[in-house]
């Protein structure tokens, strides 16, 4: 509010720049973003989300961007972060990145690991992020337990170097119950590697369905599960998909974000 207050004294744009797929009964505060001269969403679906009081010609999607070369994969970093772990060089590893909380439900890839226990080849799974929900994360520490997955689950909380986890990993599957764009999709991509992910927000707009990633209707575990075990069986199938992937992601680095914003506030400023 301060913000718009400011900019209506001096006379200035006033830009909203919005990553998240808004509820405008759970935050009534968001209801001055109809005051805002434009609005950069960061996928289809968060411009969606806006339609019902916002004036479609003010909303500009513009989907967010990342440091590619940040990502590019490193075969030390992969053995380093697997000695740490006490992962075999030779096993397949799946990984989750998010908040450890309700919405990420990374409840559910617990219960995937617990259905390919008996998988023969050897499985191990990495969760990054930081603890959200205490609570939350002592029930998924309670069914690590009682599923006798304590070898295979590792939990490394907030890391800084996500990237050098991506490069000890073979597969991203991404559970979220809701997503606006998906940062860690087009993290994994630049990292050479497959998606697995429920279908869910602006999901879709990041990747490219059985080309770059696999999507699933949201709740289908059963679906989740079977694709799942299908690219961990074809190793040919994984390295296509993660260089589907490498290709698709150059269009969404950092640089063509920032030129992309760059010109629509020139924009909005050379109309005044």
């Amino acid at each position: 509010l301060l913000v718009l207050v400011i900019s209506r004294l001096l006379n200035i744009p006033f830009i909203w720049h919005i990553r998240e797929v808004l509820d405008f009964k759970k935050n009534p505060q968001t209801k001055w973003i109809r005051f805002a001269n434009l609005i950069i969403a960061n996928s289809n679906a968060t411009a969606n989300s806006l339609f019902n009081i916002i004036n479609k010609e003010k909303v500009k999607v513009i989907m967010n961007g990342i440091n590619l070369s940040e990502f590019e994969p490193n075969n030390d970093n992969r053995t380093k972060i697997r000695n740490d772990l006490n992962i075999p060089m030779d096993s397949i590893v799946v990984c989750n990145i998010g908040r450890i909380g309700k919405q990420k439900n990374q409840s559910e890839v617990i219960s995937i690991a617990s259905e390919l226990k008996n998988n023969s080849l050897n499985l191990n799974y990495i969760f990054i992020g930081h603890h959200q929900d205490d609570a939350y994360m002592q029930l998924m520490m309670q069914k690590v337990s009682d599923l006798n997955l304590h070898s295979k689950i590792h939990f490394v909380g907030h890391k800084s170097n996500v990237a050098d986890y991506l490069s000890a990993s073979d597969i991203l599957v991404h559970t979220s119950r809701a997503e606006s764009q998906g940062r860690v999709i087009l993290e994994a991509m630049a990292s050479r590697i497959p998606v697995i992910a429920y279908d869910v927000g602006g999901i879709h707009e990041s990747l490219i369905d059985r080309e770059t990633g696999i999507l699933v209707p949201f709740g289908r575990k059963d679906l989740l599960l079977n694709e799942l075990k299908i690219m961990i069986s074809d190793e040919k199938k994984r390295i296509s998909f993660g260089g589907n992937g490498y290709d698709h992601v150059q269009k969404f680095s950092s640089q063509n974000t920032s030129n992309q914003i760059v010109i629509e506030i020139e924009n909005i400023i050379g109309s005044r």
